[in-house]
């Protein structure tokens, strides 16, 4: 028999945690059609692949990425695409780009700006199946797995600053989620320390959430607070969970700063009772003991609820002032990574206007000494002068609490990778560094351990169809890597260099990398739900 390709001689991990073994793999069209000793057994291909002394694997799922806009910049998502991964969820921490109002896709810019760094001038759609429809025509390197995203439901109702909304613009929101279900949205994601969303209560999210349960959804989670309240912050997911019967994912689980890493065993624990009670719980996390997020989640969202009109807000010196006295107090339930952190360890990583370049890599604190200013201050003057699209890296968490949240039963990989001037790292390299960090230096994991937490478990909870597995009848997407050599390429200081010893990777039959290098095919496709 003749197929389109042939895979020899490889170490396949076929995604299930089991010992790999060695087989060959055909492929015809987009579909795995045999695993076994092919060659042996006299089949021919168009083109034959030798895999020998290299691991063949199921491509790898992005649990959580904001690859929403940078997907119509760069079609190939490379910094994706050369790690190996072949699937990513998008519209995760509540932010995307649609649904929207069309009197308010100036102000997204800014909105979204400091996590995805691009905002397409020919993108003027409105709804989620206006943004797949878009994604499918232009081409993608990747497939894509839509979820909607709170916030922007929220934001499209008007009710950007308002801890109650009326029953018509929760009926609104019900009815904007329903809609992009049906043209098969996976779920719902939130981010609960980010306005608008910040402003909703524990019935909001209920309410929502009983309508994903209805279609066997996920409900992705950015917890209220990672830090001083996360435990009360996971009781709220949880409950959320409880009342209305959804499948929960929480976001890149972790707890955050020195005074709260001694809680990450209990958090676990407790996620574990909840899961074993029967709340279907689980988490992703990413393999680095810093974090990274919009420079102005430092500001007070009960002061500055529209990052677009921060400008506007700053003319008043009245309110500037208030503004300032208030970035520093903790309060009860939310995040303030100043008081957590300090001002030295939030390190500016890149705005879009590109003015304060000279500053990339510095923290808040060692640009208010260059500029003569105090750091609240500093914060003001670089969000003013960046339209507010500007992102920091936050020094935040601990090698034992990040080993204990990758290696558990309940994890998969998220990159949470942003997309900014300096992006943080994990977005060039974090299913890689799962590989080499903590499988070959430390060694977390075995390889077919690491490689389940990147495919199967993440597909299994996701249902996605036929993916995830290296398997007769399952989709061609497979990564080819030497395990003795694959390296992340990406540092704090580079940030945006590939990995090595990615050899080739497959989506839907089709090669986006060869031989190490990028194909520029585009055979992604947009993964619909279809209950």
């Amino acid at each position: 028999m003749i197929f389109d390709v042939i895979l020899t001689a490889g170490s396949v991990y076929d995604g299930s945690g089991d010992a790999p073994c060695t087989a060959d793999i055909a492929i015809n069209g987009d579909t795995i059609q045999a695993v076994g000793s092919l060659v042996y057994e006299g089949a021919q291909a168009e083109r034959i692949i030798d895999c020998k002394g290299k691991a063949v694997a199921p491509g790898f799922i992005d649990m959580h990425s904001h690859a929403d806009l940078s997907l119509f910049c760069d079609r190939q998502s490379l910094p994706k695409t050369m790690q190996g991964v072949t699937t990513e969820v998008i519209g995760n921490c509540g932010l995307a780009p649609v649904p929207a109002r069309a009197d308010d896709l100036e102000a997204l810019r800014c909105y979204l700006g400091g996590v995805m760094g691009y905002f397409p001038d020919s993108f003027r759609g409105l709804t989620v199946h206006d943004y797949l429809n878009e994604l499918e025509n232009q081409g993608t390197g990747v497939n894509v797995v839509p979820l909607v995203a709170h916030g922007a439901l929220r934001r499209k109702t008007g009710f950007n600053d308002c801890l109650t909304i009326t029953d018509e613009a929760q009926k609104a929101m019900e009815r904007d989620l329903e809609e992009a279900m049906d043209m098969g949205a996976f779920g719902l994601s939130t981010g609960l320390a980010y306005p608008p969303a910040y402003f909703a209560d524990t019935e909001e999210l209920v309410k929502l959430t009983r309508i994903v349960r209805n279609r066997d959804g996920l409900f992705a989670i950015h917890l209220r607070s990672e830090g001083t309240f996360v435990e009360e912050a996971l009781d709220e997911a949880l409950s959320i969970a409880e009342k209305s019967g959804v499948r929960l994912e929480i976001s890149h689980f972790k707890a955050y700063g020195e005074k709260n890493w001694h809680k990450t065993e209990s958090l676990l624990s407790h996620l574990e009772k909840a899961e074993k009670s029967g709340i279907p719980a689980a988490f992703d996390a990413y393999p680095y003991i810093f974090g990274s997020t919009t420079l102005s989640a430092l500001l007070p969202p009960s002061l500055i609820t529209d990052i677009s009109s921060l400008g506007d807000a700053l003319k008043d010196n009245t309110f500037k002032k208030r503004i300032i006295e208030e970035i520093c107090v903790e309060h009860p339930g939310k995040e303030n990574y100043v008081a957590l952190l300090g001002w030295n360890k939030l390190i500016f990583a890149g705005g879009a206007s590109g003015k304060n370049d000279e500053y990339n890599g510095l923290s808040l604190e060692e640009i208010a000494i260059r500029t003569d200013m105090t750091p609240e201050e500093t914060l003001l003057s670089i969000l003013c002068a960046e339209g507010g699209s500007a992102s920091m890296l936050t020094m935040g968490m601990c090698e034992e609490s990040v080993q204990a949240m990758l290696s558990h039963r309940l994890h998969c990989m998220g990159s949470d990778g942003l997309y900014g001037t300096r992006p943080h790292p994990r977005t060039y390299g974090s299913f890689v560094r799962l590989l080499d960090r903590y499988t070959r230096e430390i060694p977390l994991f075995n390889l077919s351990e690491a490689i389940s937490h990147m495919t199967s478990r993440t597909a299994e909870r996701l249902r996605l169809d036929r993916r995830g597995r290296i398997k007769e009848g399952f989709s061609a997407d497979i990564v080819i890597f030497d395990c003795e050599t694959v390296h992340e390429g990406a540092t704090l200081d580079d940030p945006r260099r590939y990995p090595t010893g990615i050899d080739y990777v497959m989506v839907n039959g089709v090669l986006t990398v060869d031989s190490g290098k990028p194909t520029k095919a585009l055979p992604g496709r947009v993964l619909r739900n279809a209950k």
